[in-house]
């Protein structure tokens, strides 16, 4: 039986939408009508061609998701995201039970140790219980927001000498690990969550739930290639103001760029030493994000001198960026509408300044990362995961280095195509081996 291409694509959205309700959950955990959904969305998307019958079994439980028909890079967007997610992500089984025995072990211990209601399951503190079980020494000595409440960031536990604030940083770190009792792994040892493609505002992808996307650097070791392969992730260095400086074509952040380290260059012209590289990457990120001084003091604990200070020292920096980024939002304004390449969005005078803002660096994104998807498949490069600014290849071993040489020229390829020309640079993240291969790094 033929199906037309559109039915199908509708269709398989709403098969995804399915899956993520149901994702991780054994079947004798779910109510009947969901246990059935779960049946029907694995099936539809294990299957090489559903039936008419299921695609129209699952629009009758899912809201339908309109495509543009007119859009061909749209529809060839989800055709790879479809074939993604049937390849899936290789999984450790061993090290993934090993991690949940941990997190199992740690929880134990933390429930022991913690005063009773001090650490909600959501990893919430109470800082009424926190403030009453605090000696006065300890209390005068931790640092404190603008509310008065205790700050609870990592460099500040690591801080205060006392075992509470460790149970806590301890607690922080076994809460993040949580994933591994929810994240699905199916039978043949691969973990699939559906990407969600033009998810989000900005058309990026928006994955739910346990997917890999959200997994922490202790749980990524799981990750494991198939025999004879080996999983390479690649991602673009500081792809966020990189692509500012080109949209703006910012001559002093270009070359700054293009020598090598941008983050460097602007670590060198500011009176920030204080910070280490990565508070200082995300207090840029959260400078072109629109933070504000009162932000900038209480995230990094200084003064609201020093944050006017460094708020000035980037406002001269990225000075033709910032005057960039003005003149795209108020155009974004009088038009009610901004877009990038491959997607746009409405403005109405209730749209978030701050939104209008960076939705240009963002959208500029998504367009270079679904033109490497599809550049690396048409390249015949396996690509099995996307990660914001990174990307997953599964490829043989032999002759892998060149293979991931060639991965990252295709996808400074798919940045020049958005970006008039200009190449973002990439760098292997980690490489994941076979059950017995070297060490993951």
């Amino acid at each position: 039986m033929s199906i037309n291409t559109d039915d199908l694509l509708v269709g398989l959205c709403s098969a995804v939408d399915a899956r993520s309700l149901t994702c991780g959950y054994n079947p004798e955990q779910l109510p009947p009508e969901l246990r059935e959904l779960q049946q029907l969305s694995n099936l539809a998307l294990t299957t090489k061609l559903p039936d008419r019958w299921l695609l129209k079994a699952l629009n009758s439980r899912m809201r339908k998701r309109g495509l543009d028909n007119d859009n061909h890079l749209q529809k060839l967007v989800i055709s790879d995201v479809l074939r993604r997610y049937r390849q899936g992500v290789g999984v450790s089984t061993s090290k993934l039970e090993e991690l949940k025995n941990e997190h199992s072990d740690v929880s134990a211990k933390l429930n022991e140790e913690l005063p009773t209601g001090l650490v909600s399951k959501t990893c919430e503190v109470d800082q009424t219980i926190l403030h009453k079980i605090l000696p006065p020494k300890i209390q005068s000595a931790w640092l404190k927001g603008s509310n008065g409440e205790y700050k609870l960031d990592k460099d500040t536990l690591l801080e205060i000498d006392t075992p509470i604030a460790g149970l806590i940083l301890e607690a922080k770190r076994n809460h993040k690990i949580n994933i591994v009792n929810y994240l699905n792994v199916d039978e043949d040892a691969r973990h699939r969550s559906w990407s969600n493609p033009f998810g989000t505002k900005t058309g990026r992808e928006r994955p739910k739930g346990g997917s890999f996307v959200f997994w922490p650097k202790p749980v990524q070791r799981i990750i494991e290639a198939r025999e004879g392969y080996v999983v390479g992730k690649i991602d673009f260095d500081q792809q966020e103001p990189a692509i500012l400086a080109a949209l703006s074509d910012s001559e002093l952040l270009i070359e700054a760029y293009q020598k090598g380290d941008l983050y460097e260059f602007i670590y060198s012209n500011g009176s920030w030493s204080s910070l280490t590289r990565k508070q200082f990457k995300t207090l840029i990120i959260s400078y072109l994000y629109g933070i504000q001084n009162v932000g900038i003091s209480e995230k990094w604990n200084v003064d609201i001198n020093k944050a006017k200070e460094w708020r000035l020292e980037l406002d001269l920096i990225f000075m033709q960026a910032q005057q960039w980024m003005n003149a795209s939002s108020r155009k974004a304004y009088c038009q009610r509408w901004i877009s990038s390449m491959d997607w746009g969005m409405h403005i109405t005078n209730s749209t978030s300044p701050l939104t209008v803002k960076n939705w240009p660096i963002q959208g500029a994104g998504a367009d270079i990362l679904r033109r490497s998807c599809l550049k690396l498949a048409n390249n015949h490069i396996n690509v099995i995961g996307c990660l914001h600014d990174a990307v997953m290849i599964e490829i043989p071993i032999l002759n892998h280095d060149q293979t991931i040489k060639k991965a990252q020229k295709l996808m400074a390829d798919a940045s020049a195509d958005v970006l008039s020309g200009f190449r973002l640079n990439t760098s292997i993240e980690a490489i994941y081996w076979p059950q017995g291969g070297p060490l993951n790094h």
